[in-house]
């Protein structure tokens, strides 16, 4: 249903509003919400205060986190910019505290970002502007006119003395016990309230301060928020003291019903509903004051952090119901234990922290932390059920730490120790870690902590060519962050902390919410491409991620089919049971996958058989050595194959030079991404950089080589290989015939070699014969022999050197062998690629 902007104005004019909002996202969100329920209302959307509607506007919508100060702070800066404004917070979680201050300020109204809906935002803001529109009029209206209006008013003249009541100034100073005499007109305004003396005196005094000072034209209004009970029923009002010609204006206005609501958000946004202990925006809020204190103070502040051992699994086994009956019962006990002073506070569903103060040292904060673990001595009953627990602690102490989060990061790295450790452990973090790699971890997921709440955070998109047509198909969102003093840094100077510290999953989740969002905001200008965003390893395990998904795609409204998820081989590589689960239900809801950096884990055909992947993701580091090595271009051939044999596509990544373009394209990958198309820019860069990019790439495609000539040019590559492997052919049979000859030759030495032995022998008979006969001197004989030794010798030699040749020639061969090998294993893939080209050539 449209609200009427007839509530709340007296002329026939439209609602002008501006908000102001840093987030992209979050502005297009409020934008379509604000237009639905306002169709003729004047809004405009600003960064800061600045461009706001013709004429003023009638309420400013300010995000919390876009000015920066407290509360009193940004209620001036707007007011000094909009005096007439009537001003509505916008909060996320973690800026409820300065949303309670910035009402207490004098902001009209709060709008939390993560519960918007259509009733809220309307009503709140008609609210706003209804109860600032009825408090102004105090401003214009005449004596005598009062009547208009229904909250109680009445004007005095420069002496204080009152002209000028109306009948609601009657009712009200009647049912607070004033009466005519002392509350009608001619009775003086500023004598009766120097004359209170009951439990109202000190309000009394303050509203007589600030009159004479309006009245004096020292201050141009006097505000004052006061509490007027009867024994009966508490009612709250708002004060307002403005000058006019001959003297003030003074109105009341309750403000009961208003003042118990933001009770109400300050009770929600600082406690716990179930245990009704602190949060950790109240725990966090303390221990930036008591670390204040303890700077004129001799004692330690301690935190400990208590994690109740296994619970999901307990409270899987229990139920809903019973867990939370179950946490009530730890909650008694732990608050049985807690010092006078100190905060016991509630942080997540078994979580529990608590504040000590004033310690005398490390070993003191120790031993009161182990009074929580003699909680868990007896059994616990919840609903009748008896449930045996154990909780692990850690504890830090502020010896070294400079602020409340490094502290509570501290305590947390220490209860991470002692979970890694067994069951029922308690650990302390203590200032002889904080000069190593450990506190320098604490520092930096502290400050990546506060940067997210900051809104430091930012969303790059690097676009995914179409490497046949050149055409931007889809873009990546990368995260950075936007440094207040070391500038835009990238996400390997940050994701590690994330992932360390397990901020991954929260991280993960904005990052997916604002690309969705953007990606909406795209489509409503005409622009229509995918989104792909990235999925760490602990989002897949976290449990958490169809849920969360399926949340951000109902709030952002984004198509699942436009959505692509990127995850590592690492993140497929642990429970591969429970990993086709969540894949399985992500392809359900029409999200599809992509494995990234294909190639550099564990590859298995077993994930890619069981998980719907869309697309295997080539590394850059392969991209890198393409047309340099032949491993890297078979590596890369070998991803193609193996992304169109499971029915998907190739995507390449780190694509830089014209040559690695048109080496993958040759080898049949259909998509890319890198510096040679563009670096990853902020949203509102991405229309120009896509027109650029397909323009460079049309430009630059001409100038590659056609399919045609490619195919010729391989033919011609075939040619010259076949005339290679014919070369050699001829080669190895001239090497044959060699071996051949040379066997013969060896043979025929073999021979002569054995008549040789032969004639030896004779000789040798001859020679014993004769010395048996006579023993004469037989030289002739020996000469003989001599003769022959010499020659079987040089036989012998010339054997060897033919056996030599004969093995050079075969070790030759088998050279030849191999390389014509070679030769045919070239020739078979240019022919392939003979063939992939002219299937894609012809129709």
């Amino acid at each position: 249903m449209v609200v009427s902007y007839d509530r709340v104005s007296l002329e026939q004019r439209p609602l002008r509003l501006l908000v102001v909002e840093q987030s992209a996202g979050e502005s297009a969100a409020l934008l379509d919400l604000l237009k639905a329920e306002f169709s003729s209302a004047q809004i405009l959307v600003s960064r800061d205060l600045t461009g706001a509607p013709d004429g003023g506007c009638d309420a400013v919508l300010v995000d919390l986190s876009a000015i920066n100060g407290d509360g009193n702070s940004i209620v001036t800066k707007v007011h000094d910019t909009y005096p007439d404004a009537a001003i509505v917070a916008l909060n996320g979680p973690a800026d409820r505290v300065i949303a309670i201050k910035t009402i207490a300020a004098g902001a009209g109204d709060y709008l939390a970002k993560d519960s918007y809906d259509a009733p809220s935002v309307a009503s709140r803001i008609l609210y706003a502007v209804e109860r600032l529109h009825a408090q102004s009029q105090g401003r214009t209206h005449e004596r005598g006119r009062l009547d208009d209006n229904e909250s109680p008013i009445c004007a005095v003249d420069s002496d204080g003395a009152l002209v000028a009541i109306n009948t609601s100034w009657q009712t009200f100073s009647a049912a607070n016990g004033g009466t005519s005499k002392a509350c009608g007109i001619g009775a003086n305004y500023l004598s009766v309230c120097d004359s209170a003396t009951n439990e109202q005196s000190g309000t009394a005094a303050q509203v007589a301060v600030g009159l004479r000072a309006v009245l004096a034209g020292r201050i141009q209004r006097f505000e004052l928020d006061y509490e007027c009970s009867t024994p009966a029923t508490k009612r709250w009002f708002s004060l307002r003291i403005l000058p006019q010609l001959t003297g003030a204006v003074i109105s009341h206005y309750e403000i009961t019903a208003t003042k118990l609501a933001h009770d109400a958000l300050a009770r929600e946004s600082l406690y716990d509903s179930l245990t009704e202990l602190p949060n950790r925006a109240l725990l966090s809020d303390r221990l930036e004051q008591v670390l204040t204190e303890r700077r004129w103070s001799d004692h330690l502040v301690g935190v400990v952090f208590l994690d109740v051992d296994n619970f999901e699994e307990v409270a899987n086994r229990l139920g809903s119901v019973a867990a939370e009956a179950l946490l009530v019962e730890v909650t008694k006990r732990l608050s049985l234990r807690v010092r006078e002073g100190d905060t016991l506070a509630r942080i997540a569903d078994g979580k529990f922290a608590a504040l000590w103060r004033q310690l005398r040292n490390t070993e003191e904060a120790h031993q009161i932390s182990k009074r929580f673990a003699e909680a868990f001595n007896a059994p616990f009953t919840s609903l009748g059920t008896e449930v045996v627990l154990t909780a692990s602690m850690g504890v830090s102490v502020d010896q070294w730490a400079q602020t409340a989060e490094e502290l509570l990061v501290a305590a947390g790295a220490a209860l991470l120790d002692a979970k890694r450790n067994g069951s029922g452990l308690i650990r302390v973090f203590t200032s002889g870690q904080s000069g190593g790699a450990v506190a320098e971890r604490i520092r930096s997921e502290a400050s990546l902590r506060e940067a997210m709440v900051r809104d430091e955070l930012v969303v790059h998109y690097q676009p995914v060519v179409n490497l046949a047509n050149g055409r931007v198909v889809s873009v990546e969102a990368l995260v950075r962050w936007q440094h207040p003093t070391e500038g835009l840094l990238g996400p390997d100077q940050f994701i590690p902390v994330a992932e360390a510290s397990g901020l991954i999953v929260s991280l993960g989740e904005w990052v997916m919410r604002q690309a969705c969002l953007q990606s909406m905001i795209w489509q409503t200008q005409g622009l229509s491409i995918d989104m792909a965003v990235n999925l760490s390893t602990r989002q897949v395990a976290s449990g958490e991620l169809i849920k969360t998904l399926t949340q951000v795609l109902s709030d952002t409204g984004m198509d699942p089919k436009r959505l692509v998820l990127e995850v590592t081989e690492s993140a497929m590589m642990g429970d591969v049971e429970a990993a086709a689960v969540v894949f399985k239900e992500i392809g359900a809801l029409g999200v599809s996958l992509t494995i990234d950096d294909f190639g550099t884990g564990y590859s298995s055909f077993v994930y890619l058989k069981r998980y719907p992947i869309r697309a295997l993701k080539v590394d850059q580091s392969f991209v890198a050595g393409m047309g340099i090595t032949l491993e890297d271009n078979a590596i890369v051939s070998s991803i193609v194959e193996l992304a169109n044999a499971v029915g998907g596509h190739c995507v390449a990544e780190g694509i830089e030079t014209d040559e690695q373009f048109v080496a993958l394209r040759s080898l049949g990958c259909c998509y890319g991404q890198g510096w040679l198309f563009g670096r990853a820019v902020p949203a509102e860069e991405i229309p120009g950089l896509i027109a650029r990019c397909e323009r460079d790439l049309n430009r630059r495609t001409p100038t590659m080589l056609p399919f045609g000539d490619k195919r010729d040019s391989l033919a011609d590559k075939r040619d010259q290989v076949g005339d290679q492997r014919d070369s050699l052919a001829d080669k190895r049979d001239s090497l044959a015939d060699q071996r051949d000859q040379v066997g013969d030759q060896r043979d025929s030495l073999a021979d002569k070699r054995d008549q040789v032995g032969d004639q030896r022998d004779s000789l040798a008979d001859k020679r014993e014969a004769s010395a048996a006969i006579e023993p004469v001197e037989d030289e002739t004989v020996r000469s003989a022999l001599g003769r022959l030794d010499a020659a079987r010798d040089r036989k012998r030699a010339s054997l060897d050197r033919l056996n030599g040749t004969e093995e050079r020639i075969m070790a030759e061969r088998d050279r030849d062998a191999a390389q014509l090998d070679r030769l045919n294993g070239s020739g078979e893939r240019i022919m392939a690629e003979r063939d992939r080209d002219a299937a894609q050539l012809d129709p």
